[in-house]
């Protein structure tokens, strides 16, 4: 069964939320770009590859267009990339604009949970915010392609001095929720082996990983 992730901070870019993409409209769609440092981009790409549960050593980054996972593409663009103007990864989520004759527009809301349509007049106002998605990474294994399902949008700042505010306050929440995590007696002994045994093969995906895309771009 699919799985929701949320995604690292990121930079929006090109949002169609308010409207619907209807540069093809017997295929509109609702999406958001995402601008994400290389830091941000490997926990992400971390997070789909255990989503899909494909095996870090099934990943290619040779691509810049796109990354391989379990033989399926997942398209993103590099900073290499040749339609690339930073040192930033850029990867689309969307979603259909109606399913089974309903809306399908994704959630849109701040940190305080205020729904943002009631705020915003064009899809450009939420360009260049500092947000989160929540996207569903679907594979569609006869096509060969991981599709990231866009499901809702959480706006943490609304320019990048605000983020610089914000950031050391969600850092410091998460901090928190993990060390509660840890502190947790839910968890029994045969499944915290099998977390560490986890977490060995994810430090091996990561360092992988670190030296297929290098270091580039900065942490937001």
């Amino acid at each position: 069964m699919p799985q929701n992730i949320w995604t690292p901070p990121f930079v929006v870019e090109f949002p169609y939320l308010l409207e619907a993409d209807k540069y093809n409209p017997s295929k509109a769609v609702y999406s958001v770009n995402m601008k994400i440092s290389s830091p941000n981009y490997m926990k992400l790409i971390h997070s789909v590859r255990k989503c899909i549960g494909a095996s870090y050593n099934s990943v290619d980054e040779s691509n810049d267009g796109y990354v391989v996972m379990d033989s399926m593409k997942w398209f993103r663009r590099k900073p290499s990339h040749a339609k690339s103007d930073s040192n930033n990864f850029f990867i689309k989520a969307q979603c259909k604009e109606m399913m089974l004759d309903k809306s399908n527009q994704p959630k849109l809301y701040d940190v305080k949970g205020k729904n943002l349509y009631e705020q915003i007049q064009k899809n450009t106002d939420v360009r260049g915010c500092i947000a989160s998605a929540l996207i569903r990474p679907t594979p569609f294994r006869k096509l060969g392609v991981i599709s990231s399902v866009l499901l809702e949008v959480k706006i943490l700042a609304w320019t990048q001095g605000e983020w610089e505010i914000v950031k050391p306050q969600l850092e410091e929440k998460e901090k928190k929720d993990l060390e509660h995590l840890e502190d947790s007696s839910v968890f029994l002994d045969d499944d915290i082996a099998l977390d560490q045994k986890i977490q060995e093969g994810d430090k091996a995906f990561i360092e992988k990983l670190d030296k297929s895309v290098g270091a580039e771009g900065k942490s937001l």
